[in-house]
């Protein structure tokens, strides 16, 4: 994290930056004439879906502009608006609440007055922003809160705990939150309006990356996780173009090359379509969808529809039937399920060359291993971390650790080792053979200690017979054993990585 660098921000203001912050001084004097087009510019280099884009320009037209006028509240003459002074958080709230209650009453249920809110987002920030240029800041976001959240975290900008899902005049409010947050670190770095608007939507976004912050991957991961969403009708999720990238609703779970499966509950009431995930998961507080992720469309396959669905063996017994399908969004299908899924759906048709299967393992052949370290090279580093997607610089071997007595521990492996906190996140200990649960439990207790004392949130101990896992948060007392074969099986590896897969846990990096 850096905080604002005075001197790379007049650069910025005095060269390439000069035409944004001057064109967004012209908006402030009234000249409206291609703004949309101009914002929509400087959208493309943070937001990946161009529907989002194009949304923002249409909802900051003119023509949405004068409709919006309708909702908006006539300014209180009594207020201060010198540029040098911000409103109270009840002073946004009372003008946001008005607005609200303006869609309520059109709408007929706060669910849909956010939504609505949400889609003319554009319309109603620039409104209000050039009503009240120092107190709100235009809202061009869309969709892209965790872009926010990144340059947040880039200039030591503190944001508030998100709202719940469901409270959705909260979720208004918030705008006026973020409006605060924001003019105090204008006020504090000495910018005028025109220059924090153009910090917002061209110098920050570039400065932590863009697209390339957004969307990292060239080439997308091994998939692990299946996640499951549904529609209404919506012809552009049933059949996207293949490669096409948007954000949807998803979870905050997901990672890039995590597969999402839409189910489609009009007309066809089956599942209709395949994505991969190309984002980490994020949550919106503004946006209409509050669980948010990038993704890039795969293919439709053919229809397995409802009926076939309850009647299934294996589906009829999943949670996901049982509610008949209403309790999906988000909800994560097993491995073996989502394989299932693709047999039912070559029933009907066969399937594009591009669906995406979960990894097969091959059979793990155990070489013949005679000391500990033949078992942290083919087992420990060879299979294990390899498909849990470490990699050699993730960990550290052998690292002393000091036992607050002046001497060293040696751990054997831990991942994600932070030298100048003195944690890490996950301990691995190898031994030539672990025979029986009574040795499992006498070996734990060397791993649970080097895990004390780097605050470490699971164990590890591997064996030319399998693994046991535990955790921090059962303070290492449920010790859960997999043989190898049993590792082979998807579902079983699966809860594995889960647990101890690169990207998970709260302590570690990210991947």
């Amino acid at each position: 994290m850096s905080a604002f660098n005075r001197y790379q921000w007049e650069l910025y203001a005095e060269g390439k930056g000069k035409e944004t912050i001057d064109r967004f001084r012209a908006f402030l004097n009234g000249s409206w004439r291609g703004y949309s087009a101009f914002i929509a510019d400087l959208m493309k280099d943070f937001c990946p879906d161009e529907m989002f884009v194009d949304e923002t320009y249409r909802s900051v037209g003119d023509e949405t502009r004068r409709f919006i006028i309708g909702y908006l509240p006539v300014p209180d003459e009594n207020l201060d608006l010198s540029e040098d002074r911000l409103f109270s958080q009840d002073e946004y709230d009372s003008i946001l609440l008005k607005i609200y209650s303006k869609y309520l009453e059109a709408t007929g249920s706060a669910k849909q007055a956010q939504w609505e809110i949400s889609l003319d987002m554009g319309a109603i920030t620039t409104r209000l922003a050039m009503q009240y240029p120092a107190q709100f800041i235009p809202y061009y976001f869309t969709a892209c809160y965790n872009v926010v959240e990144r340059i947040a975290a880039e200039f030591d900008i503190e944001l508030p705990p998100i709202p719940a899902k469901g409270q959705k005049e909260k979720r208004v409010l918030f705008l006026g939150v973020l409006s605060r947050i924001f003019n105090e670190f204008r006020l504090a770095n000495k910018l005028s309006v025109e220059e924090l608007w153009a910090f917002l939507y061209d110098y920050a976004p570039k400065l932590v990356g863009g697209l390339d912050w957004v969307l990292p991957e060239n080439e997308l991961k091994e998939a692990h996780n299946v996640f499951v969403f549904g529609t209404s009708e919506s012809p552009y999720l049933q059949n996207p173009d293949p490669g096409e990238i948007f954000i949807w609703q998803g979870s905050p779970e997901m990672k890039p090359g995590d597969i999402a499966v839409l189910y489609q509950w009009k007309p066809v009431s089956s599942f209709v379509s395949i994505w991969r995930a190309v984002s980490v998961g994020y949550n919106d507080p503004i946006f209409r969808h509050h669980r948010m992720v990038c993704y890039s469309a795969v293919c439709g396959i053919p229809n397995v529809k409802w009926e076939e669905l309850k009647n299934d063996e294996v589906f009829s017994q999943t949670n996901l039937v049982r509610s008949k399908m209403t309790q999906m969004d988000g909800a994560r299908m097993k491995n073996s399920e989502y394989m299932h899924l693709l047999e039912m759906a070559k029933k009907h048709g066969p399937l594009p060359e591009t669906v995406p299967e979960m990894p097969v393992y091959s059979e793990i052949e155990i070489p013949e291993l005679k000391l500990e370290k033949d078992v942290e090279h083919y087992l420990l580093e060879g299979v294990l971390l390899k498909r849990l997607g470490w990699e050699e610089a993730d960990y550290l071997r052998q690292l002393p650790v000091r036992d607050g007595r002046s001497t060293h521990v040696f751990p054997d492996y831990v991942i994600n080792y932070d030298a100048a906190r003195r944690v890490g996140e996950i301990i691995l200990e190898a031994k030539l053979t672990i025979p029986s649960e009574k040795q499992a439990v006498h070996d734990k207790g060397q791993a649970v200690a080097y895990a004390r004392l780097i605050k470490a949130r699971a164990i590890v101990l591997v064996a030319k017979e399998g693994i046991w896992l535990a955790q921090e948060k059962d303070d290492f007392n449920a010790l859960k054993a997999y043989t190898w074969g049993e590792l082979q099986d998807a579902d079983r590896f699966d809860a594995v990585y889960q647990v101890i897969g690169k990207g998970k846990g709260k302590k570690g990096k990210k991947s």
